[in-house]
Parts: C-alpha cells; sequence; structure tokens
C-alpha cells in the first residue's frame, strides 16, 4: 500500500542542525590560557607623614557591607571569608562613603601574589596587604598611598617587623604609590600563566623604582 501525502510529511527527514565541529585550536584555546603579568613586590622601609583625606575605619562584621559603594556582591562576600580567617580590614570614607579598601594577612602565611597565581611567604611577625582598591572617583587624592602607610606603621607599632605588599606594573600609579607610602621595592616578578598554572621569573630592579 502507497503511503498518504500526510505520512510522507509526518516521516519526512528535516534537513540536520547539527554544528560544524569546532578546529582543534578551538578546542584547544578552552584549555590552554597564557598571560603574561608583571608585579613589583615591595615591603615598609620608612616612615612618612602623609595627608589623608578621608577616614580610615578599621572593617569588622557590623559595617563589612559599607564597601557595597563599591563592590559588587561577590566581593562583599570575600571580604566576608577575609574576616572569618582573621585578616586585618581598613575602608577609606569620603562624605559618608567607602573609596577605599585595603586588607592585612599576618604571617606565617604562604600567599597569592596576583588573583591566584604565583605565592610570597610571609614568615611569622610580618604581614602582607593585599586586595587594595580605590574608586575611579576618589583617585588622584593620595588615599593609596596615605592609606597603606598608616596600616604598614600601625603594624610596626604593634611588634610587626616588616610589612610587604605587591602591585602590578601595568599602571605607573601603582608602584609609586608604594615607594609614596614609605614602601621600597626590592623584587620584580613576571607571571607566565599557562595551561592553569604559573611560571614564576625575577626580573632586574631599576634604580628608578625607588624615587
Amino acid at each position: 500500500f502507497s503511503k498518504s501525502p500526510a505520512t510522507n510529511r509526518a516521516t519526512r527527514r528535516e534537513p540536520s542542525m547539527t554544528q560544524p565541529r569546532r578546529p582543534w585550536y578551538h578546542i584547544l584555546g578552552r584549555w590552554l590560557v597564557v598571560r603574561q603579568v608583571d608585579l613589583a613586590i615591595a615591603y615598609h622601609d620608612h616612615v612618612v607623614e602623609l595627608p589623608l583625606s578621608a577616614e580610615l575605619r578599621p572593617v569588622s562584621v557590623a559595617n563589612v557591607e559599607d564597601a557595597s559603594s563599591m563592590d559588587p556582591p561577590e566581593r562583599i562576600a570575600e571580604c566576608r571569608r577575609f574576616l572569618a580567617r582573621g585578616d586585618a580590614g581598613w575602608y577609606a570614607y569620603l562624605n559618608g562613603v567607602v573609596v577605599h579598601r585595603s586588607w592585612l594577612r599576618r604571617g606565617p602565611v604562604r600567599e597569592a601574589l596576583w588573583m591566584r597565581w604565583g605565592s610570597i611567604d610571609i614568615p611569622a611577625g610580618e604581614a602582607y596587604v593585599h586586595y587594595c582598591e580605590t574608586v575611579d572617583r576618589a583617585r588622584g587624592r593620595g588615599l593609596y598611598p596615605a592609606g597603606i602607610a598608616r596600616i604598614a606603621q600601625e603594624q610596626a607599632a604593634q611588634g610587626i617587623r616588616r610589612t610587604w605588599i605587591s602591585t602590578t606594573e601595568d599602571h605607573l600609579a601603582s608602584p609609586r604609590g608604594l615607594v609614596r607610602g614609605g614602601f621600597r621595592i626590592g623584587r620584580r616578578v613576571r607571571l607566565r600563566i599557562l595551561f592553569d598554572k604559573a611560571i614564576s621569573t625575577d626580573r632586574p630592579l631599576s634604580p628608578d623604582l625607588n624615587r
């Protein structure tokens, strides 16, 4: 028996909608991530007196949410994690609004240098400043160097022998801010991130870095 036209339409195969297979290099690209980051690592070297044009307050459970003025929820969650593990934090308030944050972790600890890559070993009796950021509208006021200078001096008064900090070199203001805050750049590192692994290479120091 011959099939009816309706049956033929129902059983007719539609054109294939299968996507063409991606080239091998597209697949490899999902696993191969290459990035190069240059970092300056500095330690607090001398006391400087810098005016702070904002109010610097310690971070606690009571005010950790105040940074919502500059940070999305996932970063507030990160700040809560810092508090839970015992880090000390500071918010800088300008007209009652948080415009800068800095965190500090005391040794002994191994801390990541950039994102989750690279590492720096902080021994007992020393500390590492991390997770610093200033909102765009508050930049140019010297909050970063004045803030880290204040933090490092407070740590010294509490018996911390040395306070460390690191920053990327892609923006010249960041290394200069360290030097203005009384820090001395003692090491430069280049991180090459490949296959989710970081290869660390020391770079030569330039005399101009600490001027």
